[in-house]
């Protein structure tokens, strides 16, 4: 059963009509207004005929015949049963629904302003904590990698994880050498005076931002698991909350659902 699909579908259908209507009386260009305006004519005499519309001959009348009052009324039939079919989805199959969803477009919904200030912050923290840091990191690699400017307290960070990298493959040397730990440690002690210094080298450095991304997703998903309190776990019960409020959350958690399902 496609619960996810046509939940899209019924709020596909309704942005639609809304874009397009604000197109055909907006849009600075007379070609794409009288195209919005024709497509929405044709939408609205569609739905009519499928209704079985009293007082229209659909013999004989046709998109552009039919008088503006049942083209406005058509519209309107056509978004709000769209935006009630999606509704009574969500409300009659939620947790189908939630389950469809990508993992990972579940968790970008984590720092959105609505869950937060409507989730369980307290018993998430920590893993919250640990979701933001992960991103934090990602997102300054990716800045590092498009050669984007960084300030110094990213610059050090990023040597960081070059010295990191440097800093493991000297210990594998001396490892296989059969030095004892003490004097691995001096990998250690050799790495951080280069990062202070300067002397990480780019292919250190490029290796072990991969490796700072690595460890943090590691570190947020081990706690994921080790303490079975999930982002996605977080997300979904905030949401389920949301829907069961008041109109004004119910509608943010259906387009909030909408919005990662489209990712």
């Amino acid at each position: 059963m496609a619960t996810l699909e046509d939940f899209v579908k019924h709020v596909d259908k309704e942005i639609e009509i809304n874009k397009l209507a604000e197109q055909s009386q907006k849009d600075s260009r007379p070609k794409k207004r009288d195209e919005a305006i024709k497509k929405l004519k044709e939408y609205s005499y569609n739905s009519l005929k499928d209704l079985g519309t009293p007082g229209i001959d659909f013999s004989k009348e046709t998109p552009e015949t039919i008088s503006e009052n049942y083209v406005n009324l058509g519209l309107k039939y056509i978004t709000n049963t769209s935006r009630q079919d999606s509704a009574m989805l969500l409300t009659s199959k939620f947790d189908d629904i939630a389950k469809k969803i990508k993992k990972e477009s579940l968790e970008s919904l984590a720092l959105i302003k609505e869950i937060q200030e409507k989730g369980n912050n307290k018993d998430y923290s920590e893993v919250l904590s640990l979701y933001v840091q992960y991103l934090s990191t990602k997102s300054l690699v990716e800045k590092y990698e498009k050669g984007q400017p960084l300030n110094n307290e990213e610059k050090h960070k990023i040597v960081s994880g070059g010295a990191m990298k440097a800093e493991e493959e000297m210990r594998k040397k001396l490892k296989a050498k059969g030095y004892s730990n003490d004097v691995q440690d001096y990998a250690g002690a050799l790495a951080d005076i280069a990062a202070k210094e300067g002397h990480i080298s780019e292919k250190y450095i490029k290796e072990g931002t991969k490796n700072l991304v690595k460890e943090a997703e590691k570190e947020f998903r081990d706690y994921e698991k080790d303490k079975g309190k999930s982002i996605t776990d977080y997300v979904v019960s905030t949401l389920d909350k949301m829907r069961k409020g008041d109109t004004k959350d119910f509608e943010e958690a259906r387009m909030l659902i909408y919005q990662a399902a489209k990712e």
